[in-house]
């Protein structure tokens, strides 16, 4: 069975949503067809962006069925579309991320507009796809909750049918093809390919490197992009770096990834990971990740390499980072880590959503 299959994505561009998309139509053995708006004001996106989405989708021609982001309102694209053959087409919304659990910064107010936008989506939805188990679990367990807030006809009794609609689907990743991975480097190098933001833990990855002062004994590349109102702490972090910082900023694809493949080991410190892709693009290429034991992270590290891996208090992370300093890079762990990432590799996760569409079509639904 061959479908034409519709992404709508709505804040598209140069995102993670964006490599998502394209990754499934360059791996896919059905025809994907993609809606896209550009990746700025992602949270009119999630209010405003389908009118603009149901005219695009009407120009796309008769599909099968329709894969949207979770910065698609789903409800309100499927009532701009009741009079045309799209209404009927069974439709997949993926959780890239959620409103509901997605950390505030101190001062800051979550909008409620934007989580009840999600839920009446995934409600319209005829399956709900998350790219990780600890995105769907973190919703599941908080919306029921929160829709008690409103004064009636909350929905509550429908969040055991979104359960039930429910599956885990990763996030497939572009990897390089497998090569044999290099001698173990004379010098350890720590890779940041994280944004450069507070949900991403800047401050405690700060604190981690002042932990090795006066001194830092590895050199650091930091390659995420830089909010604008995080750049003055970035730039001292630079001045306690030195020499030992051997770049800083964005850059291309290609010296992206010469860069991560220079990495012995990575960091992350974040408050917030619903699933964790620049760890996984580093570990393709033999770059030890220390994790927090927390968010998505156990699910992508196998359970044999926790005890080694996951950390559970700043102290602890800076033990084990101390501890793999002292020691010859372990080539068999740089393996490990390496089978870990490739597994989520669009080849083996692009026919997972090709057979999920299938069924879906076949069900009728």
């Amino acid at each position: 069975m061959k479908l034409r299959v519709l992404i709508l994505s709505p804040f598209h561009g140069h995102s993670s949503h964006a490599a998502w998309a394209k990754g499934y139509r360059e791996h896919s053995q059905h025809e994907i067809v993609l809606a896209t708006l550009p990746d700025r004001a992602w949270a009119w996106r999630l209010k405003g962006g389908s009118e603009a989405l149901a005219k695009l989708a009407a120009d796309a021609g008769p599909v099968d069925a329709l894969l949207a982001t979770s910065l698609t309102s789903l409800d309100s694209f499927f009532g701009l579309c009741r009079r045309t053959p799209l209404a009927s087409v069974p439709a997949v919304y993926y959780m890239h991320e959620n409103q509901l659990t997605y950390p505030i910064r101190p001062g800051g107010k979550r909008d409620s507009q934007l989580v009840l936008r999600q839920f009446h989506s995934q409600l319209t939805a005829d399956a709900v796809w998350w790219n990780s188990d600890f995105n769907r679990r973190s919703w599941l367990k908080k919306l029921p909750n929160f829709l008690k807030r409103f004064p009636d006809h909350q929905g509550v009794e429908r969040c055991g049918e979104l359960e039930a609609k429910s599956r885990v689907m990763p996030v497939g990743l572009s990897l390089p093809a497998v090569t044999p991975l290099c001698d173990s480097p004379l010098r350890h190098r720590l890779i940041w390919s994280q944004r450069w933001e507070w949900e991403k833990g800047i401050d405690r990855f700060e604190a981690l490197l002042r932990k090795f002062e006066p001194e830092i004994p590895f050199e650091v590349a930091l390659l995420g992009p830089v909010s604008q109102g995080e750049a003055s702490r970035r730039r001292g972090l630079e001045n306690l770096m030195g020499d030992k910082l051997v770049h800083s900023g964005w850059c291309e694809r290609e010296q992206y990834q010469e860069l991560v493949m220079s990495g012995t080991f990575t960091v992350s410190v974040a408050r917030h990971e619903f699933f964790g892709i620049s760890v996984l693009e580093a570990a393709a290429q033999g770059v030890v990740p220390f994790l927090p034991r927390e968010l998505s992270y156990p699910e992508l590290i196998p359970e044999d390499l926790h005890p080694q891996l996951l950390y559970n208090s700043l102290k602890e992370l800076y033990r084990k980072v101390k501890g793999f300093l002292s020691h010859p890079v372990d080539q068999g762990l740089r393996r490990r880590v390496r089978e870990m990432a490739y597994n989520y590799d669009w080849s083996k996760v692009a026919p997972m959503y090709d057979r999920a569409l299938e069924e879906l079509v076949r069900s009728g639904k």
